[in-house]
């Protein structure tokens, strides 16, 4: 099985390897998806984003045009 978050740290990993920062973000999110039978069914990556966009933690909100 999988350990949560850690397709998050690989992520990070991988920018880094690739020598890329990820600074500029307050959290990488890993957010996967396979299609078995087409069409892709990209639902959950919408609601992360939305999740994203109206995360006010760390800045102030933004309308998703904007993102």
């Amino acid at each position: 099985g999988s350990v949560p978050g850690q397709g998050d740290t690989l992520l990070q990993k991988r920018f880094h390897d690739l020598g890329q920062s990820t600074d500029a973000f307050s959290s990488v999110q890993y957010v996967g998806t396979q299609t078995i039978t087409p069409p892709t069914d990209y639902s959950q990556l919408l609601q992360i984003v939305n999740q994203q966009v109206n995360n006010t933690s760390q800045r102030a909100p933004r309308q998703p045009a904007i993102v």
